[in-house]
């Protein structure tokens, strides 16, 4: 229990340094791919069915139970947030941490994210999906008030989902243009 409070703690405090606007040159990848963030988005194996996006002032479980995790509120910042349907048609474990998640934003800055899968039964958040899963989940960002909704939201990942000593370039980029 205290483990679980203290990863809390420091993501919490992690997610307010990593979910601030900056202004560097950002990611790299090889390859660029550009939709709408609407419909199904195809990560090789992964894809994921956008069933609806808005403003959310924190994201936590649908029905969560005892002790859970959860990205609390932070003041004058709100999510944009896109609830998703993931599923895994690959024959290997999907980890949503290999992605990255970023957002551009119309001043200019960039905003981190993340790609965060829901346990069976809505209760909590997990890492992973096994190979011929689906599961419900959430693409979101956290963005200054003032800023409004971002114009992308861009997806990083390598191929087969692996992680890569450089992290700063990817395989892939997905560019999700957000439709207001």
């Amino acid at each position: 229990m205290k483990i679980k409070l203290l990863t809390l703690a420091v993501s919490t405090a992690l997610s307010l340094f990593l979910f601030t606007g900056c202004t560097d040159k950002g990611p790299q990848a090889e390859k660029m791919v550009e939709q709408d963030l609407s419909g199904t988005i195809v990560l090789e194996d992964i894809t994921l069915t956008v069933n609806e996006t808005g403003l959310k002032d924190q994201v936590a479980p649908p029905d969560p139970y005892g002790y859970y995790t959860y990205y609390e509120e932070h003041d004058g910042y709100q999510y944009y947030v896109a609830s998703v349907t993931v599923k895994n048609e690959s024959d290997r474990l999907f980890n949503s941490s290999s992605c990255l998640v970023t957002a551009d934003m119309a001043d200019e800055s960039r905003a981190e994210g993340k790609l965060v899968l829901l346990n069976e039964v809505d209760t909590d958040f997990q890492e992973t999906l096994d190979a011929g899963k689906e599961c419900k989940g959430y693409l979101f960002v956290l963005v200054k008030k003032e800023a409004g909704i971002p114009e992308t939201v861009n997806i990083y990942y390598n191929h087969g989902f692996t992680v890569k000593e450089d992290a700063e370039q990817y395989d892939m980029k997905n560019i999700l243009r957000v439709i207001s």
